[in-house]
Parts: C-alpha cells; sequence; structure tokens
C-alpha cells in the first residue's frame, strides 16, 4: 500500500515539475581563436559566456552544436561545457570545431554561426533525478555568430 501511495504521490507532484520558474542560461561570444592545426584542418576554439539569471547555481551539462562558415555547415559536435554558472552571474566555457581541409576554408573574412542546444540542470533534487534518468533534461538554446579573420589574405 506504501508502494502504491509514493507513485500515486509521485504522478502528482509530476506535473508541477514542467511549471518551472527557472530561467534557462543565455549565451554569447567572448571570442575566436584559432587553436591548432593538424594534418585533418584547423581547430578553432570559441569561447562563451553562459549568463544565469537565477538565484540558484545552474550545472551546463551537454553542448550539441555545429559551426556554420559563410551559409555552409563544418563541423557537427557535442561537448561537455564543464561549467556551472554562478547564481546572476556568468561563467565561461569553450567550444571546439575543427574545420577540415577538405572544405575550402576562407580567404580573409567569414562570418560564422553556431546553433544547437545546451542542456543544463535545475535546482532541486526531484529535477536532479529526472534529468539522471532522462525523463526531464531542460535545453536553452544556442544561437550566436560572428566573423572570423582567418587572415589569407
Amino acid at each position: 500500500m506504501a508502494r502504491r501511495t509514493h507513485a500515486v504521490l509521485f504522478l502528482a507532484v509530476l506535473p508541477l515539475v514542467g511549471c518551472s520558474s527557472v530561467h534557462p542560461p543565455r549565451f554569447d561570444v567572448v571570442s575566436v581563436s584559432p587553436a591548432h592545426q593538424s594534418d585533418e584542418g584547423v581547430v578553432l576554439t570559441f569561447t562563451l559566456d553562459a549568463t544565469n539569471d537565477n538565484a540558484d547555481p545552474m550545472p551546463l551539462r551537454t553542448a550539441a552544436y555545429t559551426l556554420t562558415l559563410d551559409g555552409h555547415a563544418v563541423f557537427a559536435g557535442q561537448r561537455s561545457p564543464e561549467a556551472t554558472i554562478p547564481s546572476f552571474g556568468s561563467q565561461r566555457f569553450e567550444l571546439p570545431a575543427v574545420i577540415p581541409y577538405d572544405y575550402d576554408i576562407p580567404v580573409g573574412t567569414a562570418k560564422y554561426t553556431i546553433t544547437g542546444t545546451v542542456s543544463y540542470l535545475e535546482p532541486g533534487r526531484l529535477k536532479e533525478v529526472l534529468f539522471d534518468t532522462d525523463v526531464r533534461v531542460p535545453e536553452a538554446p544556442l544561437a550566436v555568430g560572428g566573423t572570423i579573420d582567418f587572415g589569407n589574405e
């Protein structure tokens, strides 16, 4: 009987989890820099600033993203930001991207966009359990852009 009561209570509370007053994090590009070149291509490092408008710290879990140069997708990846945004604060993290040599690397400057999502952990033990069991994994949109100077002019 106790097990049934717990299940009913859990199901009664579950809809309330969806009514969240947690604001998703926001992202801005701080810088783009070439990390190094390899036999496969050029590695770029994008430094992003994540902002948390909530009273609780917000751990970032997984960034799934695509890099587009001048309208052409050149890289898709997934990475853990390995960062927790402090309450009412910001935290920097890096996302790498490899531009393969079989892609015609632009000369001079090129417009880029990074689009995707970043999953994050909302505060609260129940939300953590739901996240860990893949029942509810909140994601924030990632959509940033700018210009990269490849300097090959």
